[in-house]
C-alpha cells in the first residue's frame, strides 16, 4: 500500500520513499512563445529565473510556458501632405512633423520586434520605454516592457509596469476587435504577472493572476498548464496541501491543457499524480484510479524517454500494471 505523506509525496508503508516526483529540468522555464525560450534552467516555479540556473535538491517541478510575447504594430503614417486638398503652410507643417514622429516610432518599433526575437531584452526594455515616453497611453507598449523587466529579473518595477498596461487595456471601449484585442493583451500580461510572481515565490497571486489570465485569453492552453504546474510545485516543492477543491481544480487545468494541446506529454503525468492525490484518506493511504493509470501510460507513450519515465513506471509498478524495465 502506498501512502501519501503530508509533504505531497508519495510512500510505501514500510517508509521506504517511492520516487514519483518528476525530474523535468528547466521547471517553470519562461518560454516566450513568440522568441523561443527567453531562458533556461532547472528551478522550482516559485524560484525560477531567465538567466540563472538553480537545481531543486530533489528533482525539478514541471515546465511552466509563458504566453507569446506581443508584436509591437507599425504606426501609419498621416496622409501625404503634397496631396490634395490643400492645405495651408500651418497644417503641412503639423503634418510632417508628425510623419517624422510616425517613421521614428516605426524605426524604434522594427528595432524591438528584432531584438524581442534576439531575446535581447535590454534592447527591448530601452525601446518600449522610448515608445511610451512618445505614446503613454499605448497598453501594448506596457505589454512589451513588462516582457522585458519579466526576462531581466526586474519583476518589482514589471508588476507595477504590467498594472497600468492592463488598466489601460480595460479602458478601451471601442469596435468589437479592438476590445478583443485588448482582453487578449490583458490575458498576456497577466501571465506576465503570473511568472513574475513565481518568481517572488508568491505561488497563490500567481494562481489568482493565471486563472484570471484563463478567463480573457482566447486560446488559454498554455495557461492552464502554467496552473496545472503551479498547483504541482505548490503540493510537491512548497509542501502545501491541497484540499479537494483545489485538486479538482488542478486536474481540471491540466485537462483543459490537454484539450488544447494533446501532444502537452507532462500534463499527462502531473494529472496522473493529482488524480492518484485526490484518492488519499485521512491517513494519507491513495489508491490508483483507472483513470490516473490512462494518464501516466499516455505520459510514457508520447515520452518514452522523458525525465519523468522512472517516476512514471514507479507509479504504474505500485498500482500493479506490467511496466518494461528501463535500459
Amino acid at each position: 500500500m502506498l501512502r501519501m505523506h503530508s509533504n505531497g509525496r508519495f510512500i510505501r508503508t514500510d517508509k521506504r520513499f517511492l520516487s514519483w516526483q518528476p525530474a523535468l529540468a528547466a521547471t517553470a522555464m519562461l518560454c516566450i512563445i513568440l522568441v523561443g525560450c527567453a531562458a533556461s534552467g532547472a528551478q522550482t516555479a516559485s524560484s525560477q529565473t531567465a538567466s540563472s540556473q538553480t537545481t531543486s535538491p530533489q528533482t525539478t517541478p514541471p515546465q511552466t510556458t509563458a504566453p507569446k510575447a506581443p508584436q509591437a504594430i507599425d504606426q501609419k503614417l498621416p496622409v501625404d501632405p503634397t496631396k490634395k486638398p490643400r492645405l495651408g503652410p500651418e497644417e503641412i507643417a503639423a503634418i510632417k512633423v508628425q510623419n517624422a514622429r510616425a517613421a521614428k516610432m516605426n524605426e524604434i518599433i522594427a528595432r524591438v520586434n528584432t531584438a524581442m526575437e534576439a531575446k535581447d531584452w535590454g534592447v527591448v526594455e530601452t525601446g518600449s520605454r522610448q515608445l511610451l515616453e512618445m505614446e503613454p497611453g499605448k497598453y501594448s507598449y506596457y505589454s512589451m516592457l513588462g516582457a522585458a523587466l519579466l526576462n531581466l529579473e526586474k519583476c518589482d518595477e514589471g508588476l507595477t509596469v504590467l498594472d497600468k498596461g492592463i488598466q489601460l487595456a480595460q479602458d478601451v471601449t471601442a469596435p468589437e476587435d479592438a476590445e478583443a484585442k485588448a482582453k487578449a493583451t490583458t490575458s498576456l500580461m497577466l501571465g506576465y504577472q503570473g511568472h513574475c510572481y513565481l518568481k517572488q515565490k508568491k505561488s497563490e497571486e500567481a494562481v489568482t493572476a493565471f486563472t484570471k489570465a484563463e478567463l480573457l485569453d482566447p486560446q488559454p492552453g498554455i495557461v492552464n498548464f502554467n496552473l496545472c504546474a503551479t498547483y504541482y510545485n505548490m503540493m510537491v516543492y512548497e509542501k502545501k496541501t491541497l484540499d479537494r477543491e483545489r485538486l479538482k481544480a488542478a486536474v481540471a487545468s491540466c485537462n483543459k491543457s490537454i484539450d488544447a494541446d494533446s501532444s502537452r506529454a507532462p500534463a499527462y503525468f502531473i494529472k496522473g499524480a493529482f488524480l492518484i492525490a485526490q484518492t488519499a484518506d485521512h491517513h494519507g493511504n491513495v489508491t490508483f484510479p483507472p483513470e490516473a493509470i490512462v494518464a501516466i501510460k499516455k505520459y510514457l507513450e508520447l515520452d518514452s524517454k522523458g525525465l519523468y519515465v522512472p517516476s512514471a513506471k514507479a507509479l504504474l509498478e505500485s498500482a500493479g500494471e506490467k511496466v518494461e524495465k528501463t535500459k
